[in-house]
Order: C-alpha cells, then structure tokens, then sequence
C-alpha cells in the first residue's frame, strides 16, 4: 500500500521551501531567560508572562525617549537661523547649525567685551550681522569662511563692511 503524504500546515511549506532556496532561515531569539539542564539542554527560566511584560515596558520607555530627543531636535530647528530651509534637515545638520551658531554668539559676545574693555561705544557692535550675514550654514562649512567672518567682525568694529541693513 502506498504511504499517505505527510500533511504540512502552510508555514512548515513555506519555511521547507525557502530554506531549500536560501539555506537555514534566521530563527527569533529567545526573549526569556535560558537554563542550562544536566542533560545539556536549555529550558526558559522564568515566567513568559512577566518577561513580556518587562519587555513591553522596556519598548514604551524606549520608544518616549525617541519621541523627546525628536521634540527636542523639532525645537532646536525652529530657534537655530542657520539651518537649511529648502529640504528636511538631519538631526546632524541640525547639531552642526546650532554649533554654529553658538560660535558665532562666542565670537559677538567677545568683540561685544573688546568693544566695552576698550571703552569704545558699546552700542556700535551690531548683531544683526549674524543673521544677515552671506555665512549661511552648510555641512561644509570651510575654515576660510570662518576666518573671513573673524576679519570682518575684527576690522569693522562688529559691524559688516557693507553697513549694518
């Protein structure tokens, strides 16, 4: 008599026929624990339920932290006046913009300091260069528009050479 065909449920097909394919399929990790028996084997150490759990909570901090450092990259991007506005800038053109512009604000307030030390008119350091400047942030930004920028704010008193607009 002929053996009957062995029924296989459609995973089992699925999983056969495409590690004929592609070899061994990854398998999932173990999310418990594991024991290792007298035997050699492993068994799960623990309650499933409570490692589920813990996991879940661990995912929904995970995922609230994600959600703050967003937030706070969308805030840094609406105060920063150097950052790109004509595609989404990265988190890293953001991180660089704000350094930027944390430098400049260094390199104002310094000439705002010479300025006052120096007994000169302390109303005449301008910082509207900072925002009408042609230095616009881009990811490469050069050492020479750097220096450029230091001439201009040291030779003209804070004040770009065009005028102040």
């Amino acid at each position: 008599s002929p053996k009957a065909p062995e029924r296989r449920t459609a995973p089992e097909v699925l999983e056969r026929v495409l590690s004929q394919q592609y070899g061994p399929l990854p398998r999932a990790a173990a999310i418990a624990r594991l024991r290792k028996q007298p035997a050699g084997g492993y068994q799960p150490a623990g309650d499933l339920a409570e490692v589920l759990e813990r996991r879940q909570a661990a995912n929904a901090k995970e995922r609230q932290r994600i959600k703050n450092l967003n937030s706070g990259f969308s805030t840094l991007k609406t105060i920063v006046p150097f950052i790109p506005r004509d595609r989404k800038p990265s988190k890293v053109d953001t991180l660089k913009a704000a350094a930027e512009y944390i430098r400049l604000l260094r390199l104002g307030e310094e000439g705002f300091s010479e300025q006052k030390d120096g007994g000169g008119d302390t109303q005449t350091l301008n910082f509207s260069v900072f925002f009408s400047s042609p230095l616009h942030f881009s990811p490469s930004f050069s050492h020479q528009q750097d220096t450029d920028a230091e001439q201009e704010l040291g030779d003209s008193g804070g004040v770009p050479s065009g005028g102040a607009p």
